[in-house]
């Protein structure tokens, strides 16, 4: 599994891009706030579009239920061109 670290100097996020043997992409943001504004997804999809991601999670940890605090985002078209055959994930 080939892993890619993305990190921005403005804020305390993390998120790691995943790449699975079958050649799926998934990318994680792992965030812990008591409320969640809408530019964390959309700094998410910005990641998802950057790095070619199809399938992005953004996870709230400070949630009393930790199924509440997940969110799955989907960018339909990515991974799909013939330019991703390494399989490695470039920032």
């Amino acid at each position: 599994m080939h892993v890619a670290r993305i990190g921005t100097a403005f804020d305390s996020c993390n998120a790691a891009a995943f790449r699975h043997p079958r050649e799926r992409l998934l990318l994680v943001e792992v965030k812990a706030v008591e409320i969640l504004h809408p530019s964390s997804k959309a700094q998410l999809f910005s990641y998802m579009k950057l790095l070619d991601v199809p399938i992005g999670l953004l996870i709230n940890f400070h949630e009393p239920v930790l199924k509440n605090g997940i969110s799955r985002m989907i960018l339909p078209g990515a991974n799909r061109g013939e330019g991703n055959e390494g399989g490695d994930v470039s920032l």
